[in-house]
C-alpha cells in the first residue's frame, strides 16, 4: 500500500468551504474525510463546516474518493505482530493475472517448516487456505482459482520468521 502526505489537501476543502458560504457556488462539495485528533480521542474529531480560518487547526486527509491510509511499520518492518519476509527469501507468482490455476514459486535460503499459503479478498478475509509439506526450501505450489470470483486478492505466504504479500488478479 502506498500514501504520499506530499500534499496538504486543508486549504481545497477549507476553500470550497468558503466559497460555498459566500454564493460563489450553488452546492457544497461533499468529500472523504480521515481526520485525526490532536489527543488522540476519535470521539474529538471535529467534522463541523468551518469558513476559510487560519486558526483552524484541524487535519484532514482525503477531499477525493479514494481513502487514505497509512501504515506505520516498526523498524523491522513489523504489522500486526507479523515481521515481514527477508527479501533474500524469493517468492514469485505466476501467471498473474490468472484464470483457472497460479503457481507459487518459492525459494527459500534455508528450509523452513509450516509454511502456510492464503488468499485473501479485498476485505481481508481468508479464502484460500493451504499448509504446506514440513520441510520447505524450493517449491512451487499449485493453487486452484477456477472457482473463485473475478477480482483482486492479496496472497499471503508465512513462515515462522515472516510473511510477504502479494498482489494477485483473478479474471474469468
Amino acid at each position: 500500500m502506498l500514501a504520499s502526505e506530499a500534499r496538504d489537501y486543508t486549504p481545497q476543502q477549507l476553500a470550497m468551504d468558503t466559497a460555498f458560504a459566500h454564493g460563489l457556488t450553488d452546492m457544497p462539495a461533499y468529500f472523504s474525510v480521515l481526520g485525526t485528533s490532536p489527543d488522540g480521542i476519535l470521539t474529538n474529531i471535529d467534522y463541523e463546516v468551518k469558513e476559510l480560518d487560519p486558526n483552524d487547526n484541524r487535519i484532514f486527509f482525503g477531499n477525493d474518493i479514494i481513502p487514505l491510509v497509512r501504515v506505520v511499520t516498526n523498524e523491522k518492518g513489523c504489522i500486526d505482530g507479523l515481521e515481514s519476509l527477508s527479501k533474500a527469501e524469493k517468492i514469485s507468482v505466476f501467471p498473474n493475472p490468472a484464470s483457472e490455476s497460479t503457481h507459487v514459486k518459492m525459494e527459500f535460503t534455508k528450509t523452513y517448516s509450516d509454511v502456510q499459503i492464503n488468499l485473501l479478498n479485498s476485505l481481508g478475509q481468508r479464502i484460500l487456505s493451504r499448509a504446506l509439506p514440513a520441510s520447505v526450501y524450493n517449491h512451487t505450489e499449485t493453487l486452484d482459482i477456477r472457482l473463485l470470483a473475478a477480482g483482486s486478492y492479496q496472497l499471503q505466504v508465512e513462515t515462522a520468521e515472516g510473511q510477504r504479500t502479494i498482489p494477485v488478479v483473478i479474471l474469468h
